[in-house]
């Protein structure tokens, strides 16, 4: 009789995971969070960072290739635990740095292009598309308020080689 395998068993971080190395943001993303949902995301938020339900995921991207993340901030560093504010530290990052996504195992790396303050109904940026991979993260702004929100956009690593330097 032969036997079959046991199946390798996964940390709920290899199945979906946010790490920002500039920022010691390292995170589980609890997929498919109904983002009207108050009690949805509340419970989300309280374990790790929500994906946003019908957006995006990082290996199916056919019918929208925006990936959507979203988390507390908060008004100071002494209430990142009690708010479990996993992004309290987006209001520092910077165009170029690097956003590691992991998802079932597989990496994909983001590197911001842009970051931006909108108002908090502006659901414009978001809205499900098809022409260009993007991860965009969000919080509140200014940091432990809700009256707007901080976006962060940003796209995979593109590497052009230059054929004519040879």
């Amino acid at each position: 009789i032969e036997s079959t395998p046991e199946p390798k068993i996964m940390s709920e971080e290899d199945v979906f995971s946010i790490n920002i190395p500039d920022l010691d943001i390292n995170s589980l993303v609890i997929p498919n969070v109904d983002a009207g949902s108050e009690k949805d995301y509340t419970q989300a938020l309280k374990k790790g960072i929500a994906h946003a339900k019908g957006s995006g995921l990082p290996d199916q991207l056919e019918e929208n290739k925006t990936i959507y993340l979203f988390a507390h901030s908060t008004d100071s560093h002494w209430n990142i635990l009690r708010y479990n504010a996993q992004f309290y530290a987006l209001k520092d990052i910077k165009p170029g740095q690097e956003i590691n996504l992991t998802f079932w195992g597989e990496s994909y790396t983001y590197y911001v292009k842009e970051t931006m303050v909108v108002a908090a109904d502006d659901t414009q940026i978001i809205q499900p598309q098809t022409e260009k991979e993007m991860l965009i993260l969000q919080t509140c702004w200014p940091p432990g308020t809700t009256s707007k929100r901080l976006l962060v956009i940003a796209t995979p690593e593109r590497i052009v080689i230059d054929k004519s330097a040879n």
